[in-house]
């Protein structure tokens, strides 16, 4: 996704100052290791939220059929190993993440 976003930077001209600046803070917050074992648990254990945010949004779809679809999501999140409670409540503000 980075090297997404800087080719588009090309297009436009190049990278600012700002741009540089936000880059290697983004660097030097991934190379954290706390970050990148809460980065792993959310990819590896947070990836079913994008499927039962799109069954619920399905048009049509019954209320027992929703119920279900939410007492299977809340299911899953119980069964996610870790301190998932912290990293879910972590706002990536705290982090540095967002200037």
């Amino acid at each position: 996704m980075l090297c997404q976003q800087l080719r588009e930077h090309e297009g436009r001209g190049g990278l600012n100052a700002d741009d540089a600046i936000c880059i290697e803070r983004c660097q030097q917050i991934f190379q954290d290791k706390e970050v990148q074992s809460d980065l792993a648990l959310v990819k590896g254990n947070l990836a079913f939220i994008r499927s039962h945010i799109q069954q619920t949004e399905s048009r049509g779809l019954g209320l027992v059929d929703s119920i279900k679809i939410e007492q299977e999501f809340k299911t899953k999140v119980k069964e996610i190993p870790g301190d998932t409670e912290r990293v879910l409540q972590a706002k990536p503000i705290s982090a540095g993440i967002f200037f």
